[in-house]
């Protein structure tokens, strides 16, 4: 999908920042701070929703580690100098736009009561078969809290709270690492009749028994599956095929710049790689794509949305009349 091409790299340096952010409150070293700047600037032009995203996870850092006089400082110092590096962007479009294109898009990140209810149900890692990470995440949220441990379970909930639209590709970092402290938790009690075999802290090192050596090679061998069923699972769905492109490209070279279309795949939005991609390649407008509406200020893109979906249905009627 379009997204993606931008998403991508974004949570990529998103990443970068984050560790950059742990290290400018730990190991205080004046690179950290131009590292955290120059990583948070990527992530907000590459994609300024994961911008979002790393600003949770940013707070989050600054309560547990940086709540002194020189984590302020070296907080105020990041923004600043990531303020001047992304200054070209937000400028133009403030100059040209005021704020409202910022505002709008800041208000289209499913901010209801369902997307936060959703949270509760835990279905946030998107797997095939048995979701085993998002339980052994949600055990992992409980043992960091049993231990006060609040790093983890904080930066998993800020994430999901200041935006759920694309919280579950942005909680995978914190989720992931607290479902591999329950998996280690799990197979050292699987372990400790295993005799001495103790790692170099006196603890006893994971994966020793036949059984949570067995639990792990499952375990990896779901992942895996699974991880491939969802690869193909996109490049079936979410992926333009060429006939389309052929389409697009006849549409680009046969008709009116000013031409106005109506794409009818039966497909939702954020589901349709065909609406996603056509305004791009074919350089005609399209009526019921919802992207770019995200910006509009005189739009409501929850409006948008529930237009377009009414819309893909009459596919359904379409056919069935033809």
């Amino acid at each position: 999908m379009g997204g993606g091409i931008t998403r991508a790299p974004a949570f990529f340096f998103s990443l970068l920042a984050i560790r950059s952010m742990y290290l400018l409150f730990t190991r205080k070293k004046s690179l950290d701070i131009f590292l955290t700047a120059i990583f948070s600037a990527l992530t907000i032009l590459f994609h300024p929703e994961a911008a979002i995203h790393t600003l949770a996870a940013a707070l989050v850092f600054f309560i547990v580690f940086g709540r002194n006089k020189s984590g302020f400082l070296r907080s105020i110092a990041v923004i600043a100098y990531t303020m001047i590096f992304t200054s070209p962007w937000w400028l133009t479009i403030i100059t040209r736009h005021g704020f409202k294109p910022f505002l709008t898009a800041g208000s289209t990140g499913f901010y209801n009561l369902s997307s936060y209810i959703s949270f509760f149900t835990f279905n946030l890692t998107n797997e095939s078969g048995v979701s085993s990470i998002a339980v052994l995440g949600l055990l992992g949220l409980f043992i960091y809290l049993s231990q006060k441990k609040l790093l983890f379970p904080f930066w998993l909930m800020a994430t999901f709270l200041i935006e759920p639209r694309s919280a579950p590709l942005h909680i995978s970092t914190p989720l992931t690492v607290m479902a591999a402290t329950t998996l280690i938790s799990i197979t050292r009690n699987f372990d400790k009749r295993c005799k001495d075999i103790r790692g170099p802290n006196g603890e006893i090192s994971p994966f020793q028994s036949f059984i949570s050596k067995s639990l792990l090679i499952l375990l990896l061998i779901q992942w895996n599956i699974s991880a491939i069923s969802k690869a193909v699972e996109v490049i079936s769905e979410s992926t333009i095929k060429q006939a389309d492109l052929d389409a697009i490209a006849w549409v680009k070279a046969n008709t009116d710049e000013d031409s106005s279309f109506l794409i009818l795949t039966g497909l939702r939005p954020f589901r349709d790689p065909v609406s996603e991609w056509f305004p791009a390649l074919s350089q005609r407008s399209s009526i019921a794509t919802v992207q770019g509406y995200e910006w509009k200020s005189d739009i409501n893109f929850d409006e948008v949305l529930l237009n377009s979906n009414a819309l893909q249905k009459c596919l359904v009627g379409v056919t069935y009349f033809l």
